[in-house]
């Protein structure tokens, strides 16, 4: 993805400057008002959380902003994404289908509209297939590799260990 924005933003005169805040909002925060002291033409982000009043500061003040994949309620902003929601029931639906009834979900960041909208599409396959939601089945990866890993091999110690896993890192 980042290619691609970086090939389109380069057609047009444009240079990419690349931030990671790897999910922290502080660190967003920082990334934000640093690139706002050097006269950023344009901000594409998928923010860290639900709440940046930052962000909506800069909007405020003209700054055009693309948002990636997350959304801000109440950001007139772009939006670029795709149905989190229906793309999660679809693949756990797929999954009952092939017989699984015990299925472990691994999430993203909870606060991400993107984990909830995941979460959200899960739990809806769940109960329109009348299997229940049982918490033991529920685990967060926070969009990141190391704890996805340390997830699964929990689920792979349980005794009574799901038979799939719908991962929405």
């Amino acid at each position: 993805m980042v290619r691609a924005i970086e090939d389109v933003a380069e057609q047009n005169g444009y240079n990419l400057i690349l931030c990671d805040s790897d999910e922290d909002p502080r660190k967003e925060t920082k990334y934000l008002e640093v690139l706002y002291g050097k006269k950023i033409d344009g901000l594409i982000i998928a923010v860290t959380g639900k709440s940046a009043a930052y962000l909506k500061k800069l909007v405020r003040g003209g700054l055009p902003v693309v948002l990636l994949d997350r959304k801000i309620k109440g950001l007139p902003a772009t939006e670029v994404s795709i149905d989190n929601e229906y793309g999660a029931y679809e693949a756990v639906s797929h999954l009952i289908k092939l017989g699984h009834q015990r299925i472990g979900i691994i999430n993203g960041a909870p606060q991400t509209t993107v984990g909830e909208d995941r979460f959200r599409g899960y739990k809806k396959a769940l109960e329109g297939k009348g299997l229940p939601l049982d918490s033991f089945l529920i685990k967060y990866g926070d969009s990141r590799m190391e704890k996805a890993k340390k997830a699964t091999e929990e689920f792979i110690k349980m005794k009574n260990h799901p038979t799939a896993l719908f991962c929405g890192q």
